[in-house]
């Protein structure tokens, strides 16, 4: 999910549970039906329009949340665990307003709760809360936001898997939740807290994530400290053993980013914009150009990629992006639903280019559509220099359009000159085509 900077809200990937917000939902995880690879625009609030005037976004894992211009806060998705605060458990396919809440102003969602930040300096909570993540001295879901209990005027918020976390003005970090991994940073393992505590020998933070099981911190030297699950080499020291107090990641000085991490997949931007990363490969998250199931303790620079400077990372679950300074967005690892956005579901083990929609140019002008040796077959067309172009194709064309299979994208061999090559019609029934903009 991405925020534009005419406020409107896009999404792709899997759309279980509505998550994309465009008034449609896939069954379950395994069905794809209405999945996008591409990027869409996220509907308005009762399918009316789009979502408009947003300010900030962030995604949990099967709900995405919104802040809009106002002070108001609207979800959409996933609603089991009561993750949209809107007083009850039924999905939602568009946004839906979060019940209460008013002048906030910042967000931050991740598993299943958010965490909201008002300009009085009081933090809200709301959906799963197994793990007194919510901070409101409970274990109990709540159905609307709920107040953290202790803690005013924060800096910044944070929600993880099983902890939530405040970077304090003074440079401290505040952290409640589970301690099953030592992602409490309090010495010990085990146990809980269901308000706010100190995190143990870290100052000067200035910015901070919760993570899946394994929280960062970037001080103000340019280091990055991580602590609790460790069994992919996800914190950066070098061993797979777990910390229950904060070590510094090896070999990253002068760093400005450190981005939002996955499942043990981990990534930091240093001050020459070099992207860095380290942890769990089983996807090609790392964007080595490989997979692997061992662990990578000790990060290491990823290869160049695009030609503006890299601005942001993160690295979601099983896949990571990366966001240049001219806007292109990068994306690697996992495609099983389309989550990189290039059209296509495959994984990919190095950086690809999310294929952002275009203004539509004219309709492609056919040159030729010919078979080939062994049966593929080949489109060729014309049109505007530079434009993408997605395949789609069906054996049934009464099939809706979002029911295709999508093939990938037309080369441009030429200056507007594009071709595609369908090599799996050998064979096959009947095929159809449709060439589109993403």
């Amino acid at each position: 999910m991405v925020l534009l900077a005419d406020g409107s809200v896009w999404t792709w990937g899997s759309n279980v549970a509505g998550k994309l917000g465009n008034n449609q939902s896939s069954a379950n995880y395994s069905d794809n039906s209405f999945d996008s690879y591409f990027p869409i625009q996220v509907h308005g609030p009762n399918n009316v329009g789009y979502l408009n005037s947003v300010i900030a976004v962030s995604a949990g894992e099967g709900h995405n949340t919104a802040l809009r211009s106002d002070g108001t806060v609207w979800a959409w998705g996933d609603n089991e665990f009561t993750q949209l605060g809107n007083g009850n458990t039924n999905n939602a396919w568009t946004p839906v307003q979060v019940s209460g809440l008013t002048n906030v102003v910042a967000i931050s969602g991740r598993g299943y709760h958010t965490l909201a930040l008002k300009s009085d300096g009081t933090v809200w909570a709301w959906g799963w809360n197994a793990e007194g993540q919510l901070g409101n001295g409970t274990t109990n879901l709540t159905f609307v936001p709920l107040q953290v209990i202790g803690l005013t005027n924060p800096a910044a918020i944070s929600a993880g898997y099983y902890i939530s976390l405040a970077r304090m003005s003074n440079g401290t970090i505040q952290v409640w939740g589970t301690d099953r991994k030592g992602e409490m940073g309090q010495g010990a393992t085990g146990g809980h807290s269901y308000t706010p505590i100190t995190v143990i020998g870290l100052s000067n933070v200035v910015s901070a994530s919760a993570d899946f099981q394994e929280p960062d911190a970037l001080k103000s030297d340019g280091t990055i400290w991580m602590w609790g699950w460790n069994n992919l080499g996800q914190l950066g020291d070098g061993t797979t053993s777990d910390t229950n107090l904060p070590v510094q990641v090896l070999n990253l000085t002068n760093m400005i980013f450190a981005g939002p991490t996955g499942d043990r997949d981990n990534c930091a931007l240093k001050a020459d914009h070099t992207v860095w990363i380290w942890g769990r490969n089983y996807n090609g998250q790392l964007g080595n150009g490989m997979t692997d199931s061992v662990a990578h303790p000790f990060p290491a620079p990823m290869a160049g990629f695009g030609n503006a400077p890299v601005v942001a990372v993160q690295t979601p679950d099983w896949h990571s992006l990366a966001l240049e300074s001219d806007g292109t967005l990068w994306g690697w690892g996992s495609n099983d639903h389309g989550q990189l956005g290039n059209g296509t579901t495959n994984d990919a083990w190095s950086p690809g280019v999310v294929l952002w929609p275009v203004v539509p140019p004219p309709s492609p002008i056919m040159l030729s559509g010919k078979k080939l040796a062994g049966g593929a077959f080949q489109l060729a067309f014309t049109n505007n220099p530079g434009t993408l172009f997605a395949v789609l194709t069906t054996t049934n064309v009464s099939l809706p359009q979002n029911k295709w299979s999508a093939l990938g994208t037309a080369a441009e061999i030429s200056s507007g000159q594009f071709e595609f090559t369908d090599p799996l019609v050998a064979d096959s029934p009947q095929r159809y085509y449709f060439i589109r903009t993403p």
